[in-house]
């Protein structure tokens, strides 16, 4: 993620509506015909100016894929989730939720949808489309993207994983050796060009 530009949150995408009482806000994918599969770094819904704070009874889903959705919802911008599957003619199955046990009035800013997401709000029990006015900025990084690198091994590190061991074969490996303090990373052991790093 790091290194290849195109995984980096680089664009938004903003949805206003009028707040109303909903239960459920679901992002759904309209576009077709591209190989490139859906993903969404972070998902954020506000209430006017204010977001809504995450909580462990927030009900989140998504389709294809529901097994990652949480990557759009853990407020770090450097993981994803994706769809696996491509934008292919006739695709309307895609979609990402959140859901409330109790409905709430509020308008929505996710980030990085493909061109073809809108949002679909879901009253008790009636489903409807938002209606709601789309913006994209490109370019527009989100925030907390200023050390990509670091946030990536903090990340994995947050897994549990405390050591990283790299070798020239590695694309990252270069990287890693010019700049390891950008990486979060201390060098600590070095044998047969691998190098081993310890994930401060």
């Amino acid at each position: 993620m790091p290194l290849i530009e195109d995984w980096q949150p680089t664009r938004r995408l903003t949805f206003h509506f009028p707040p109303r009482p909903v239960r459920r806000l679901r992002v759904v994918q309209s576009a077709s015909g591209s190989l490139v599969s859906w993903s969404v770094n972070e998902l954020r819904i506000f209430a006017g100016d204010t977001e809504l704070a995450r909580e462990p009874q927030w009900r989140l889903t998504a389709h294809p894929n529901p097994w990652e959705v949480q990557m759009a919802f853990d407020n770090n911008p450097i993981t994803r989730w994706r769809s696996w599957e491509p934008l292919f003619p006739g695709c309307t199955s895609k979609w990402i939720s959140a859901a409330w046990r109790r409905p709430i009035g509020w308008s929505s800013t996710p980030r990085r949808p493909e061109t073809g997401a809108a949002p679909a709000g879901r009253p008790d029990p009636v489903r409807r489309s938002l209606g709601a006015a789309r913006r994209v900025a490109r370019g527009d990084a989100a925030p907390d993207t200023t050390q990509p690198a670091h946030l990536a091994t903090s990340e994995i590190k947050w897994q549990g994983i405390e050591y990283l061991l790299a070798s020239p074969s590695d694309f990252w490996d270069k990287d890693i050796r010019n700049n390891p303090r950008d990486w979060g990373l201390t060098p600590v052991a070095e044998k047969n060009d691998y190098r081993l790093y310890r994930i401060d």
